[in-house]
């Protein structure tokens, strides 16, 4: 993991930023990602797997630096896909019966 951010300069912070907002801005307005979405609604278990895999195996462009895991939220029926990139993550969450 890299250093926090406040030992980083305030430049490389802004461009690490700007990479990670570019990513998810990419991702969430891509029709592959619907998709991918559309497939994990029907087989979380498959993304668990290999939750980084599987978004990309549908065409959805990541950094080489993020990390995905899906996680399940306790006491519902929801699976939520964490994506992080340096120090910022995003969540996006499927809630199933």
């Amino acid at each position: 993991m890299p250093p926090l951010p406040r030992e980083r300069d305030r430049g490389e912070r802004k461009q690490a930023l700007d990479k990670f907002h570019g990513a998810m801005t990419r991702a969430v307005n891509s029709p592959r990602f619907k998709k991918a979405l559309e497939d994990f609604e029907e087989n979380p278990d498959e993304a668990k797997r290999d939750p980084k895999g599987f978004l990309e195996s549908r065409g959805v462009d990541l950094p080489e630096e993020a990390t995905v895991e899906v996680v399940e939220q306790e006491g519902s029926y929801c699976w939520c896909w964490r994506v992080c990139v340096w120090w910022w993550c995003w969540t996006v969450c499927v809630c199933v019966d």
